[in-house]
């Protein structure tokens, strides 16, 4: 029973994966290669207490992940950051992110991983650990990752404890403390003792741009301007219930503005696809594919408004098809499919293909597939941080870019598309060469557009093209 638990805990939100980190940086290269490696050849308790206090410094760092907004808001949740309404803004988004684990907030493979080779460790010394029992509350931040590790392992609860002592405690119920000055840097440890690279003090994983690279950027972005269009004024309140996308049971009023701009987006295609094709509403629908669907805020939304469109959601995670499913038997919409599927593995043809805050690469996919199809593109991308540059996905996407920023310049901009200020130049560099790409493809019109107002997400750009 504890292992399929740990299993199901672990294998993803899909539950066809491991949640472990897959980005190879510094930082993953020191928790998953050479610290593991390091704590794999300790021969004595000696050799073991340098690894501890190696990795409770490690836990010292602040967490960098993607979209900080997110990261926050559920950091708030888990007590790490105090709330927003208490500092402010300025004092609450400079405050450094805490690790609960190795890779942020949640617990992965690396944790567990780790925490076993310790357990064994200290069964493997068991004659020798009185050492650790004076020197374990010197370590307050691996005693409570320990804890908390030991917390998802039900049946196994202290056993770390148990071996090195009966009567260490420590409050693990919240991290954040105003008056306590965390320390954020690696200090008081010779890392050459260990033979682990460390990332430099003070550096961040989003590395600094070479000096040209803004010359570049303003290059390739001065010819291109936001497009300006007019809003519907839709009446929500006029609305059945499961249209409206909520929070905490209340009407997401962010969400209804970014499923507006989407929807005059679709419609100014769709009127262009009736005189390019000559396609008749009423007598063949028009195909329109919501990738990454979610339960179905935007698709079911383009349904319910657009009765002579087809819709089909494309998702990965059943259990938020399962919701979609529920809302539209309760609005009894005959004009939709679900797609249970990665979106690599969908086939089928279609006309117009949009997508609201997919993240990273996964926009490029759904570019992918719409020049695939030749069908229209309506795309408000998400977490330009998480674009990776692969075999299957090269960076930059169009020649136009790539003859001025090479691949490595092209994915440090990207990654700095996701500070939470003085952003919009690189956002905005990513969606042209995204915009240059479609147009390398036979495009013939590529706006870029935002979302309106600019306060509805962070993430507010609007790619809207048709060939």
């Amino acid at each position: 029973m504890m292992q399929a638990f740990l299993t199901t805990q672990l294998a993803g939100h899909n539950r066809s994966g491991l949640s472990g980190q897959r980005d190879v940086s510094p930082w993953t290269l020191t928790t998953e290669v050479t610290f593991p490696q390091k704590l794999s050849q300790c021969s004595s308790v000696n050799d073991l207490k340098q690894s501890l206090e190696f990795l409770n410094v490690l836990l010292e760092k602040p967490f960098i992940g993607h979209n900080q907004r997110k990261l926050r808001q559920e950091a708030i949740k888990l007590g790490v950051l105090p709330e927003h309404g208490l500092l402010s803004h300025e004092e609450w988004s400079n405050l450094p992110l805490l690790r609960l684990y190795l890779h942020g907030l949640h617990m992965s493979v690396t944790d567990l991983v780790i925490y076993a080779m310790i357990i064994s460790k200290l069964k493997f010394l068991n004659s020798d650990l009185s050492s650790l029992k004076t020197i374990v509350s010197e370590w307050p931040l691996f005693l409570k990752w320990i804890i908390r590790v030991e917390g998802h392992c039900h049946g196994i609860t202290k056993t770390f404890l148990n071996l090195i002592s009966e009567n260490v405690s420590v409050n693990i119920t919240n991290r954040f403390s105003p008056s306590v000055n965390i320390p954020i840097t690696v200090k008081n440890l010779d890392s050459s003792q260990m033979k682990i690279p460390l990332l430099p003090e003070g550096e961040e994983l989003c590395h600094v741009l070479p000096k040209d690279c803004f010359s570049k950027i303003n290059t390739i972005c001065s010819e291109v301007h936001f497009k300006d269009y007019p809003l519907p004024d839709l009446q929500w309140e006029s609305f059945p219930t499961e249209i409206k996308p909520q929070r905490n049971n209340t009407n997401n009023t962010n969400k209804m503005h970014q499923l507006q701009c989407i929807l005059v987006g679709v419609k100014h295609v769709i009127s262009q696809l009736n005189l390019k094709k000559e396609k008749a509403l009423g007598s063949e629908p028009i195909r329109i594919v919501d990738f990454c669907s979610g339960s179905g805020h935007l698709g079911i939304f383009l349904a319910y408004l657009l009765p002579d469109c087809h819709v089909y959601l494309v998702e990965t995670k059943w259990g938020s098809l399962n919701f979609a499913q529920s809302r539209i038997r309760a609005l009894g919409l005959h004009n939709v499919t679900m797609c249970l599927c990665h979106m690599d593995q969908f086939k089928a043809e279609f006309d117009i293909g949009v997508s609201l805050h997919a993240c990273g690469t996964a926009t490029d996919i759904v570019l992918r597939h719409c020049v695939r199809c030749d069908a229209a593109v309506v795309s408000s991308p998400c977490c330009y941080g998480k674009i990776k540059s692969s075999s299957k996905m090269c960076y930059p996407r169009s020649k136009t870019v790539s003859d001025f920023i090479s691949t490595a310049e092209f994915i440090k901009i990207s990654k700095m598309g996701d500070r939470e200020t003085d952003n919009e130049d690189f956002m905005k560099l990513v969606d042209v060469d995204r915009m240059r790409g479609l147009e390398e493809q036979g495009y013939t019109s590529v706006e870029l557009r935002k979302l309106i107002p600019l306060t509805c997400s962070l993430k507010n750009n609007l790619i809207v093209a048709f060939k």
